[in-house]
């Protein structure tokens, strides 16, 4: 029997705190991170006051809050030819200008990690693979590792409502 947990309205932190014991599970997997993301950003951060939106935030808001940026201009779509676009976030977004503001999950999660990486933030992109096989699509999604909160959290960009 599985048990479905459905938190409470509100904000996307709060939520995060409520259920901070949920899944609690120690692991020894470590990951090396670079964090010279920020130079290779800073057009972007610049053209979209990306410093000013994340002023005075802890980690996990910052993260929570360039999501909802890259959510509110790009929407999940798999428009085809990202493959010969530049895999740069300034590349891949300048790809989905292009097709109506969308692009797929595996690219909005590549910008949304560089993004937080720039602003000191450890994080991650991971693929999801289904269980079935053969299988013929996948998922990915962001994995942020929250020293304010003492835990690694998942952020999908690809969700249709980033609130």
């Amino acid at each position: 029997m599985s048990t479905t947990v459905s938190p409470k309205p509100g904000r996307k932190i709060d939520t995060l705190t409520e259920y901070a014991e949920y899944g609690d599970i120690k692991t020894d997997v470590s990951f090396a991170f670079e964090f010279n993301e920020r130079e290779h950003l800073l057009d972007m951060i610049e053209a979209h006051n990306l410093d000013g939106l994340v002023k005075g935030k802890s980690d996990a808001e910052t993260a929570i809050t360039l999501m909802r940026w890259l959510c509110g201009r790009y929407r999940h779509g798999n428009p085809p030819g990202w493959r010969e676009t530049a895999r740069t976030p300034q590349g891949l977004t300048a790809f989905a200008d292009k097709n109506e503001g969308r692009i797929n999950c595996r690219c909005l999660s590549l910008i949304l990690a560089q993004l937080i990486r720039a602003y000191g933030i450890k994080a991650f992109h991971i693929t999801c693979m289904p269980y079935e096989e053969p299988f013929d699509d996948c998922h990915v999604v962001v994995c942020v590792c929250c020293e304010s909160l003492g835990k690694t959290i998942m952020l999908d960009p690809s969700a249709k409502r980033a609130a």
